[in-house]
């Protein structure tokens, strides 16, 4: 459980976008004019997921036609490869998908508009610290997915361009 560190699920996910989804290895503008990553897996420094290491943003305008249909492409990869990747959480626009159950619910008005998250996050074992740490689960440890997640997303970015293109 290394301190400011990815764990090694969310390390290999972003190098397997980085490798498979070109587009998430750029930059986007913020209101303020600053550029940011487009996949971010640190938040604020305070006990959070994202700073625990179990959780990874993927910066994707859910108001932007072509970012949208990409986002859904890679929910479709990630549900798909969901049993070797060993995820726990899923969230883009308003739903939450549970990496256990696979149950879909609702969320807040205006949660997730912009950013796909996935999560190794167990609460359970939050919850038994008292809430002072985020220990990593076993599934945060296990890598050796991104053979066949990459292809899948793969083929979800060279359609997704192909659509893009198309559009012109």
């Amino acid at each position: 459980m290394g301190a400011n560190l990815p764990c090694p699920a969310v390390k290999e996910l972003m190098d397997c976008l980085k490798t498979n989804v070109p587009f998430l290895d750029e930059t986007y503008k913020e209101a303020n004019g600053k550029y940011l990553s487009r996949l971010q897996w640190q938040k604020d420094g305070t006990l959070n997921r994202h700073d625990a290491g179990l959780a990874l943003d993927m910066i994707l305008f859910s108001t932007n036609f072509d970012e949208n249909q990409l986002a859904l492409g890679l929910i479709q990869a990630f549900k798909k490869n969901r049993y070797i990747m060993q995820w726990r959480g899923l969230i883009y626009v308003h739903t939450y998908i549970d990496g256990l159950t696979m149950n879909e619910k609702r969320w807040g008005a205006d949660d997730h508009l912009f950013h796909v998250h996935i999560d190794w996050f167990d609460y359970n074992l939050y919850a038994n610290t008292g809430k002072t740490s985020i220990p990593w689960p076993p599934e945060a440890v296990a890598t050796g997915f991104s053979t066949l997640l990459g292809a899948d997303l793969s083929q979800v970015f060279n359609q997704w361009q192909s659509q893009a293109n198309a559009d012109i």
